[in-house]
């Protein structure tokens, strides 16, 4: 056989093939199923599975080669935004699967002109849910209130709009480097996150691009002990934070009584100490 023949005879099964993918229906979706990668119990106790799949406005009947999967999951994650799409998989020939993780909320703000209406953020300042103080679910109940101090320029504090909806996520590249650092610190130290009721962010000492006070109440019912954080430059901020966390949990176990952490740099070393009143508290390793 020629090589010119084998050529042609190559591309004509490729184009056959082809046809048949594109034209045949057994390539048309015909069902989805939802899989929860890890727990996920806001999800699954104020959703469906339904729920989730027609958030997805899926095609039913169309090619599962030809589906956007990228607009699909955008579309899932703004109508339910708990719900993070991982991926979504095609199991040939017709069906598809979508894996789901479940957005944590990582801290809460007032709405504009409100007291008792809550917008509910995750670590990445996407709007999980905007709510009434009395609809607020315990999970997001127990996440710090988000305040700011004297000394921050508008631009540098959190601006809730008015209209705000869930779904939404808020641009803030300074508050959200420190919420990030918060959150892994904490991680990174098994702190209980829940002890934290409020973080005010501020700047009294121009000296400093940012003072941080985290108020915490403590699993003994304690409330309004404090870390108190100076920040000179942002890359002190991961130290001061993991070390102010774990000297609290250090004097926690110890049975210490004392009234705020004071974590800052000095003479360019991370230095944490603890007081009651201005008396400083020893702390035995």
């Amino acid at each position: 056989m020629s090589k010119g023949r084998i050529i042609f005879l190559s591309v004509f099964f490729i184009v056959v093939v082809a046809l048949i993918v594109v034209f045949s229906t057994v390539f048309n979706l015909k069902s989805v199923r939802v899989e929860y990668i890890s727990n996920a119990p806001i999800l699954q106790e104020n959703y469906t599975e339904q729920d989730i799949i027609n958030a997805g406005e899926f095609p039913y009947g169309k090619n599962v080669l030809f589906l956007d999967v990228d607009e699909i999951s955008t579309r899932i994650e703004q109508t339910i935004p708990y719900a993070k799409v991982q991926k979504i998989m095609r199991q040939f020939p017709n069906k598809m699967v979508v894996y789901v993780v479940e957005r944590t909320p990582a801290f809460k703000v007032n709405v504009p002109g409100s007291v008792n209406e809550w917008v509910i953020l995750d670590d990445s300042f996407k709007v999980l849910r905007v709510a009434l103080d009395s609809e607020l679910l315990e999970t997001e109940r127990n996440v710090p209130t988000l305040s700011f101090g004297e000394g921050l320029t508008d631009e540098q504090k959190l601006v809730v709009p008015a209209d705000i909806v869930a779904g939404q996520t808020i641009a803030q590249s300074f508050v959200h480097s420190f919420i990030q650092t918060i959150t892994k610190s904490v991680y990174a130290t098994t702190f209980t996150y829940n002890f934290i009721t409020n973080i005010e962010i501020k700047r009294e000492n121009t000296d400093h691009i940012a003072e941080l006070v985290f108020t915490v109440t403590d699993n003994e019912g304690i409330e309004n002990r404090e870390i108190r954080i100076a920040v000179h430059q942002m890359a002190d901020f991961s130290v001061l934070t993991h070390n102010a966390l774990n000297l609290y949990k250090l004097l926690i176990n110890q049975g210490e009584d004392f009234e705020y952490i004071d974590s800052r740099m000095v003479n360019g070393e991370p230095t944490c100490v603890a007081f009651h009143g201005d008396t400083e508290i020893t702390v035995q390793p």
